[in-house]
């Protein structure tokens, strides 16, 4: 499954196959995109976003509560990636925008280091 970029067009570079285990124990491999991306659900449709058009395209093209949740996603992805610092920059961008106990949590989490002495 490929995927492009609602702002740029570029096809989504995927990286390295990984083998998640769902709840169930069923083991699943995934591709994810290689660098930090966000997609979001909006009325209109999925929105993504690869991590060139991060932050200047998406500052210029929106605004409020969707530019939040841009920067948001772009914090989890970088959280997941164990990318604190750049996990801790988007999210603060999110919160400058509009302040909510998961964008606060997000934060909290980007500044709690971790077993490995990262933070």
């Amino acid at each position: 499954m490929s995927s492009k970029c609602n702002l740029c067009g570029r096809e989504t570079a995927l990286g390295a196959p990984q083998t998640w285990t769902g709840t169930d124990g069923e083991r699943i491999e995934i591709r994810m995109p290689r660098d930090p991306s966000a997609l979001i659900e909006t009325p209109e449709g999925d929105l993504e976003i690869c991590f060139d058009c991060y932050p200047a395209r998406v500052e210029q093209r929106f605004a409020g509560d969707l530019l939040a949740e841009i920067h948001y996603q772009f914090g989890l992805d970088c959280l997941m990636r164990e990318q604190r610092g750049l996990a801790e920059q988007c999210l603060r961008r999110a919160i400058a925008i509009r302040r909510s106990d998961a964008y606060l949590d997000a934060l909290a989490a980007a500044r709690t280091p971790t077993m490995h002495g990262d933070g």
